[in-house]
């Protein structure tokens, strides 16, 4: 059987496309062909990617409107030229025209449900084909029950087509007392793109309160620019916190900051399924997030869940766990535990049974 992956949004070096389901088609990419062997891999690339599996494009595919070009104008075409039995887009749309065995992976709708925290073009081109793209897809995989729901509610996905397989997280994310401390002192950590989703303006302010309050944590945003992250840099300067907020955007190796973070806190205000969270729990940090869309169906019982909408509950939360040692331990022995359920090679090998049912 011949399988494609569209991978043209693959890692992109030090940006917000190597982050999030750019891991997520990585992770694929380095899992799929040696799970099956017996297959023919195709995996559909912007320019220059090398790799025994890769097709690269002639077109500039790492621009969003060459990609959604290439998509909706080239993608099915060659694949029937290359007479590829299944095709996989893990990316939320597929091409209007993809007549033969197809998968779409539907990460989460926040375009539909927090239209306002993306620029306008992207939200509306996300809900004039992302709706059509899961109703049609012979197969939509979604990474949390939480987004199937979401799927079948407001999107009209027939459930019966809709497959739930979680992310996973890295071997490397780990407890590993041998990583060099990034930062002297003690330091709170979020790790995301810096977009209005993740909710960054409410962390600042929670983080102002514990200052007040003499804690001596710097807080650390990790993550690379996305948009309409102006607020942020804004309300630092008008909380003072130019001097304890560090902002060092994208790092390729966060097992450090993981591994000396007091705390992470993660108050997005809605999430497909929320890798940063788990990564956290697998280094054995206590995690504070929010219980917005799959967050609690990954985070469980092993952090703490504040609404995301009140900073006054997520100071409390914050200073709760730093000032309690023994419920911080606690959270790390449970987050260790809840994370080891969670696996890329789960994922890949539940994803490669989607692709062998529907090219049966």
């Amino acid at each position: 059987m011949r399988i494609a992956l569209n991978a043209h949004l693959m890692p992109a070096g030090q940006t917000y496309r190597s982050a999030g389901v750019a891991q997520y088609i990585a992770q694929l990419m380095s899992r799929l062909p040696a799970l099956g062997p017996r297959h023919e891999w195709v995996f559909f690339t912007p320019p220059g990617a090398v790799g025994e599996h890769s097709c690269p494009s002639h077109l500039p595919t790492r621009s969003a409107p060459m990609r959604i070009l290439w998509e909706q104008v080239l993608e099915a075409p060659i694949a029937r030229r290359r007479r590829i039995d299944v095709v996989h887009n893990p990316v939320n749309v597929k091409p209007l025209f993809l007549a033969r065995p197809n998968v779409v992976t539907l990460h989460d709708l926040a375009f539909l449900k927090f239209p306002e925290t993306f620029p306008r073009s992207k939200a509306l081109y996300l809900r004039s084909a992302v709706g059509k793209s899961v109703r049609d897809a012979d197969r939509v995989i979604t990474p949390s029950e939480s987004t199937r729901e979401d799927a079948v509610v407001h999107l009209g996905a027939r459930r019966e087509r809709v497959v739930v397989i979680p992310m996973g997280v890295d071997e490397r994310f780990r407890p590993a007392t041998d990583a060099v401390r990034p930062l002297p002192e003690p330091f709170i950590l979020s790790v995301g793109t810096l977009e209005p989703r993740k909710n960054l303006p409410l962390l600042l302010r929670a983080f102002a309160q514990l200052r007040e309050g003499g804690y001596p944590h710097r807080l650390v945003l990790i993550g690379a620019k996305g948009w309409m992250y102006q607020e942020v840099f804004g309300l630092i300067q008008r909380l003072a916190l130019t001097e304890p907020v560090s902002m060092p955007g994208y790092v390729a190796d966060l097992v450090p900051w993981y591994n000396y973070a007091d705390l992470f806190v993660y108050p997005s205000v809605y999430e497909g399924f929320g890798l940063p969270p788990l990564e956290a729990m697998a280094c054995g940090t206590p995690v504070v997030t929010s219980s917005a869309g799959s967050l609690r169906e990954v985070v469980d019982d092993a952090g703490v869940l504040v609404s995301g909408n009140d900073e006054n509950e997520l100071a409390a939360a914050m200073r709760r766990v730093l000032d309690d040692p023994t419920l911080a331990a606690a959270l790390r022995a449970r987050g260790e535990e809840r994370a080891r359920s969670f696996s890329w090679e789960a994922t890949a090998r539940a994803t490669l049974a989607v692709y062998e049912e529907l090219g049966r």
